[in-house]
C-alpha cells in the first residue's frame, strides 16, 4: 500500500483528528507541513487541486484527494479499518447513526464553544497582541461550563459516548478537548474534562502516538 500524504499542521485541531485516526489504524503516512508564512494553503495551485476553501487538512491517497477532516477520519476508517485491530465505527446501523450523532454534537456545539475561548483567550494575543474581553470570557467559560454539565449527564454509566468502547465520536472530541485541558489548567475544568473526555487519558497514556499527533504539550498559558 502506497503511504498517504496529509497536509495540514500538527497545532491545528483539525489535523490532529486526522493524525489520531491514521496512527490507530497504525497506517503508513506522510505529513506534508503546511508552510503558513508564504501562505501555501492559500496559493492558486493549493485552491485548484488540494482544497479551495483554502483550508487544512487534506488528504490524498494516490490519485484520490479529500478534504475536512471528519470526512477523512470516516474515509480511513471505511477503507482501512478492516485491516486493524482498532475499531473506531460500529458494524451496525443504529452503533454507526449514534456515532454520527455525537460527530455532529462536536462540530456544532462542542467546538464552536471550545473555539470562541481558545480565540479570546489565546489566539487573540498570539495573532492582534491584544487583550482577552474580560465579559467575553467570562460568557465562554459558562458556555463551556453549561456544556460540560450536558455532556456529564450523557456520559452518566458509560466509559465512551457510544458506550464501552471509543468511536470516532470520542476522537472526534480529543483534540479541541486537549486545548480546552491546557488553556484552564488552573481551574477545576481539567479534572471535568478529563472525566469528560476518557479516550483523552487512554490516547495521553500513549506518549509516543500524543507527542506525533501534537497534542501533548505542556505550555502554561496566561488566561483570564
Amino acid at each position: 500500500m502506497p503511504p498517504l500524504t496529509i497536509i495540514g499542521s500538527p497545532p491545528s485541531a483539525a489535523t490532529q483528528r486526522v493524525l489520531v485516526v491514521a496512527r490507530l489504524l497504525k497506517l503508513e503516512y506522510t505529513l506534508h507541513r503546511i508552510n503558513y508564512r508564504s501562505k501555501e494553503h492559500k496559493s492558486e495551485d493549493f485552491l485548484a487541486t488540494k482544497n479551495p476553501f483554502g483550508l487544512i487538512p487534506v488528504l490524498q491517497d494516490g490519485d484520490f484527494t479529500l478534504y475536512e477532516s471528519r470526512a477523512i477520519c470516516k474515509y480511513l476508517i471505511a477503507k482501512y479499518q478492516g485491516d486493524s485491530s482498532v475499531q473506531l465505527l460500529p458494524s451496525d446501523v443504529e452503533g454507526v447513526a449514534q456515532v454520527d450523532q455525537y460527530m455532529s454534537v462536536e462540530t456544532c456545539q462542542f467546538e464552536p464553544i471550545c473555539d470562541a475561548f481558545a480565540r479570546e483567550t489565546l489566539l487573540k494575543k498570539i495573532r492582534l497582541g491584544q487583550s482577552p474581553d474580560p465579559e467575553k470570557v467570562k460568557q465562554y467559560r459558562q458556555d463551556f461550563t453549561n456544556l460540560l454539565t450536558t455532556y456529564e449527564h450523557i456520559l452518566n454509566g458509560k466509559r465512551y459516548l457510544c458506550g464501552e468502547f471509543m468511536t470516532l465520536a470520542d476522537v472526534c472530541h480529543l483534540p479541541m478537548g486537549q486545548y480546552m485541558s491546557i488553556l484552564e489548567q488552573r481551574t477545576c475544568y481539567y479534572q471535568r474534562i478529563g472525566q469528560m473526555l476518557r479516550v483523552g487519558g487512554d490516547l495521553s497514556g500513549k506518549r509516543k502516538l500524543g507527542k506525533k499527533c501534537g497534542f501533548l504539550r505542556r505550555q502554561r498559558y496566561d488566561v483570564l
